[in-house]
C-alpha cells in the first residue's frame, strides 16, 4: 500500500502521477500512471496566478482573499461599497510567487454588500539587447471583482 500527498497542486491543472517501484540493483519497474485534473470550481486559473473564492461569505467582521502567485506580481486588492466608492485598500504591493491569504478586518464597516476588487499586473524586468541592458515593462493586467457580503 502506497500513499502520497501532494500539496502544492493548483485548481484548473492537470497532473499525472506514475509509481515505479525500484530494486536493490537499481532496476525501475513502471507500476502503473494516474492523471488527474483538478476542477478550479469557482477559482479563477490563469497561466501566472489563481485567485480562489474570499471566504467565508457572508462574513462577519473579518474575511480571507486567498490567491497564489506563480511568479512575481504587483497585486492590488482594495474593498468598494455599493455605490461604487473605494472604502479600503487592502493591499497594494509587488509579492514574490507564493501562496497567500490575506485577512481582512472590516469591523468599522456597516452591514451590506461589498466588492473586492483584485489586480493582479506583471513586473518590470531587465532585458538584454546586443550587452545593454533595458527595462521592458510587461503589459498583462488582469481584473477580478468578487461580491461579499457583511452581516453583523
Amino acid at each position: 500500500h502506497y500513499s502520497f500527498t501532494d500539496t502544492k497542486v493548483q485548481p484548473g491543472k492537470t497532473y499525472i502521477y506514475t509509481l515505479y517501484d525500484v530494486d536493490y540493483s537499481g532496476k525501475e519497474t513502471e507500476i502503473g500512471s494516474v492523471t488527474l485534473r483538478l476542477r478550479s470550481g469557482s477559482a479563477i486559473v490563469a497561466d501566472n496566478y489563481t485567485l480562489m473564492p474570499i471566504y467565508p461569505n457572508p462574513f462577519n467582521a473579518t474575511f480571507t482573499v486567498p490567491f497564489s502567485l506563480n511568479e512575481a506580481m504587483n497585486v492590488k486588492v482594495s474593498l468598494y461599497n455599493i455605490a461604487g466608492q473605494q472604502v479600503m485598500d487592502i493591499l497594494n504591493n509587488e509579492l514574490s510567487a507564493g501562496d497567500y491569504h490575506f485577512a481582512v478586518n472590516a469591523d468599522v464597516l456597516s452591514s451590506g454588500v461589498y466588492f473586492v476588487k483584485t489586480n493582479f499586473s506583471g513586473t518590470s524586468t531587465p532585458v538584454t539587447e546586443r550587452s545593454a541592458v533595458t527595462e521592458r515593462s510587461r503589459s498583462d493586467h488582469k481584473s477580478h471583482t468578487q461580491k461579499i457580503v457583511l452581516m453583523k
